[in-house]
């Protein structure tokens, strides 16, 4: 009688443990955009909430990436503005995705502004005209 009830026991015990396995997934880690700035969207394969934080490359350039919404509350779409580029200099951010004790990291380089480069063999006119 009383292995019986101890099996019981065990079983019920062992039946109860938490099968839950939280998984984090998105399609790519790395995303390129052009110094015109403009969307990208991530989808975000999530079975429980997570947030978003967004890390830049330079501490002295900053927020020209936006990150909505910054939480999820499970799968959904990651919408990230970028704005136009006003530097002659490709830049980076990263944003770290984390969802209990997961995190993954999609790093964000938007392209130079478009700029002219002159070299000393080429010869420019410009005309100005006055409206």
């Amino acid at each position: 009688m009383i292995s019986i009830v101890a099996a019981i026991l065990l079983l019920m015990m062992w039946g109860c443990k938490d099968e839950f396995s939280p998984s984090l997934e998105f399609e790519s880690e790395q995303l390129e955009i052009s110094g015109e700035g403009g969307i990208l969207n991530i989808p975000v394969t999530c079975n429980m909430p997570s947030k978003a934080v967004i890390t830049y490359e330079k501490s002295d350039v900053t927020g020209w990436l936006l990150v909505l919404p910054s939480v999820l509350k499970g799968n959904g779409i990651l919408e990230l503005r970028v704005q136009r580029s006003n530097i002659y200099e490709a830049r980076k951010a990263t944003i770290t995705v984390t969802a209990g004790e997961l995190s993954k990291s999609v790093t964000v380089t938007q392209q130079s502004a478009p700029s002219l480069a002159l070299s000393s063999s080429t010869n420019l006119i410009l005309t100005l005209t006055k409206k």
